[in-house]
């Protein structure tokens, strides 16, 4: 009965643990496609600490930068230029 409990246990903090770098990572996110670039290092922290793997902040970082570029191109065909 006690290995059920501590089983249960470790499994419920893996799921937590989950759920958190989950959020950090999506917040991560939000904060790079929002350019708050003031928050992102406390945000990697967080999902470091939560167990992100480099891997997996490193992609996060590479499309929002391309959504970020891809936005800003778009931005600079829709405004006029004057000459």
């Amino acid at each position: 009965m006690l290995n059920t409990l501590t089983g249960n246990q470790t499994n419920i903090d893996n799921i937590t643990k989950n759920v958190l770098k989950t959020t950090a990572v999506y917040y991560l996110a939000e904060a790079l496609l929002n350019e708050e670039y003031e928050d992102c290092a406390l945000l990697i922290k967080m999902a470091k600490q939560f167990g992100a793997l480099r891997d997996e902040i490193g992609n996060v970082i590479a499309v929002c930068h391309a959504e970020v570029i891809a936005q800003a191109d778009t931005y600079i065909l829709v405004v006029p230029r004057y000459y």
